[in-house]
């Protein structure tokens, strides 16, 4: 029997009848032969005949057991382990891994390649367990049981537990919080009605709505980051409820911090600003995350193993050598330094990656997803910029169309993509039942003639140095921000193709970590990103609604903010603006698909018609070459094989299970 099937199979038992059922199209029964993730050893047994007699561990633990430095692995596992069976063999445990990273602010390039969900989403692109061993849909929906893993532990060797589940709801909740840790986000609502956790035991809690929620399984398996459990014996020491709040601030002013609030942000904030945090992954930090070499070293703790009894990971260490030249990490690949690498690989770099493989000894995967185009290839336009000549342009329906119709995309694509992509809109792929032609080709022609055209309908008149004004005078000026200068080359051409438009188009290089404080708070006026996790844009209103939940690259940062902050701060949204968040939340009571087509259809046909979002390129659905995800990986490292493409309940590179991976001698 197929990998695939067991795992349908799998999961039709394990969730059982749920009173809930997601629509059918978002699984798919044939992938890539990557490794199999299974919720218990009993599971495993159960479904592939085989038996897990023993635990095995690597060299350097069993010595610490017999130097009595770690308790037995018996007692360091839970009663019930996941089973992950490779991709291709029982790997071999040692070895580094070496990566490239940008520092502390590319954190998500750690948390992304190893964190765990609570719940996950899997190569079959549906919802299994993980964190959670198990759990139970009752009440129509309105109701979900979880039980975690007993026997389950932090990385420091302390138990998980229900009340570390307990303990990240309160701290969510608390208005003291807000703006650091939440509020909740939009999920955990029903009708306006925030859901109610309780504790049944000690491995034991419920999610409670006051009428059925039908996503919320794949919202927590998805990128709503929903962790669901905080080491509540770590954090506690940093909160005034459980601390007297004498003690935190000693440690407040002993550490340099503003106030407790600031102080419980950076011991939550992991590995970037607090390396020393518990966690359930499968490696840890072992220095600063500051330093050039930032080593994350193999968690003794961890509770997967692999389908012979070894505890994972095979690998020992991890090495992120910091980095933040594009091209010096280009030298590095190249020059075989580099042994597994997904983030940063950029596809305009294929033919150097492809020219130099036998010299780097590595080999180069493209695994085409359904971003649209590479990856920060669309323009989002702040409506709620604050100089208000500006967002009165900004606001108006003519202008941003003609931004686009102002873009030679098949020169850019046939540049930067290689001739592997097509002309694309900000819209959802082909690949989703809501994909919607109109949408994906409305104002995606080059057509300087016509867009000069709807310019001089707005009254933007040229000026005497060959750029139109604003109505104050002021030469046509935009800004965009690309995140540590991705994209520049691309941007150097729209640059030049819109001052045929007379529009000046400025290119900001911010890094990450300030271009994420400026657009989360609207202090700017362009920003470029994908149009990432749009194959379920049912399931997650990203990029296309206002809501509490979107805190990125957005066209409405301040109407997010105001729901975030319940209207005391940002920006309320005008009522047709303000219909979005309506079917996001909508979305979530609504189980039956064709009810969801038709709320989606509302969603498309706004779009369509008032263009918020540029899009340069996309992928064609029946290509195998097209611009994807470019990963290197050295000859050496085994149970390498690509994972589908990228989506809600994918997490990129992190869906292979790096786990598994080993290095051949």
């Amino acid at each position: 029997m197929k990998k695939s099937i067991l795992l349908l199979v799998f999961l039709i038992l394990f969730v059982g009848n749920s009173g809930v059922e997601g629509a059918e199209w978002q699984g798919t029964d044939i992938y890539s032969e990557t490794a199999i993730q299974y919720s218990t050893a009993e599971q495993f047994e159960a479904k592939t005949g085989k038996t897990i007699d023993q635990y095995n561990e690597a060299p350097e633990f069993a010595e610490m057991v017999k130097q009595g430095e770690l308790p037995p692995i018996e007692q360091r596992l839970p009663d019930n382990p996941v089973v992950i069976e490779p991709a291709e063999n029982i790997g071999l445990y040692g070895g580094t891994l070496k990566r490239v990273w940008k520092g502390p602010s590319d954190r998500w390039g750690v948390r992304k390649l190893f964190g765990e969900r609570f719940v996950t989403g899997a190569p079959d692109r549906r919802v299994h367990p993980n964190v959670a061993e198990s759990w139970e849909i009752v009440d129509q929906g309105k109701t979900y049981i979880f039980h975690l893993r007993k026997g389950l532990k932090w990385s420091d060797g302390h138990p998980v537990t229900a009340d570390d589940a307990m303990f990240w709801w309160e701290v969510r909740n608390d208005k003291e919080l807000d703006g650091i840790f939440g509020p909740p986000k939009s999920d955990f609502y029903i009708n306006d009605q925030l859901c109610e956790w309780k504790k049944i035991d000690d491995y034991t809690f419920s999610v409670s709505f006051v009428a059925p929620h039908a996503t919320f399984l794949e919202f927590i398996a998805s990128e709503g980051k929903a962790r669901m459990i905080m080491p509540k014996h770590y954090m506690e020491k940093f909160y005034p409820r459980y601390t007297p709040l004498k003690e935190v601030n000693k440690i407040v002013q002993k550490e340099g911090h503003d106030d407790w609030k600031k102080l419980m942000e950076a011991k939550w904030s992991w590995p970037d600003m607090n390396p020393n945090r518990p966690t359930i992954t499968a490696w840890i930090p072992a220095n600063e995350p500051s330093e050039s070499f930032f080593i994350m070293k193999r968690n003794p703790y961890y509770w997967k193993i692999d389908s012979a009894g070894n505890q994972l990971p095979y690998i020992e260490k991890i090495a992120h050598e910091q980095v933040t030249d594009k091209e010096i990490m280009t030298m590095r690949v190249i020059s075989g330094e580099v042994d597994f690498q997904n983030r940063h690989m950029s596809f305009d770099n294929y033919p150097l990656y492809m020219e130099n493989r036998e010299k780097g000894n590595y080999r180069v995967m493209n695994i085409p997803d359904i971003k649209l185009g590479e990856s920060k290839t669309v323009i989002f336009i702040n409506l709620n910029i604050q100089d208000q000549v500006k967002a009165e342009i900004f606001n108006n329906d003519q202008f941003r169309k003609a931004l686009s119709l102002g873009i030679n995309r098949e020169v850019i694509i046939g540049m930067f993509f290689f001739g592997q992509a097509i002309p694309f809109q900000a819209a959802f792929p082909a690949e989703t039942p809501f994909y919607d032609q109109e949408w994906a080709q409305a104002y995606i022609d080059y057509d300087p003639e016509r867009a000069n055209q709807m310019l001089d309908q707005i009254g933007l008149k040229w000026g005497d140095n060959k750029y139109r004004q604003y109505p104050d005078g002021s030469t046509l000026t935009v800004s965009i921000e690309l995140t540590d200068g991705k994209d520049v080359n691309i941007y150097e051409l729209v640059k030049d193709n819109w001052k045929d438009i007379g529009v000046n188009l400025q290119i900001n290089t911010p890094e990450r970590s300030l271009r994420e404080e400026r657009t989360e708070h609207g202090n700017f006026e362009l920003a470029a990103w994908s149009f990432d996790t749009s194959d379920r844009p049912d399931l997650l209103g990203k990029h296309w609604s206002v809501s509490k939940n979107e805190s990125g690259v957005h066209w409405g940062p301040l109407y997010n903010k105001w729901y975030r902050t319940g209207g005391k701060d940002g920006v309320e949204p005008p009522a047709e603006i303000a219909r979005l968040n309506q079917i996001y939340m909508q979305l979530k009571s609504t189980p039956d698909f064709d009810q969801r087509k038709e709320l989606m259809q509302e969603v498309i046909d706004f779009h369509k018609e008032h263009i918020f979002m540029i899009g340069m390129a996309g992928i064609p659905s029946d290509s195998t070459n097209s611009p994807g995800s470019i990963v290197i990986v050295d000859e050496r490292l085994r149970n390498v094989k690509p994972w589908p493409i990228v989506g809600v309940l994918s997490r990129g590179a992190g869906i292979s299970m790096i786990q598994q991976f080993y290095f051949e001698p």
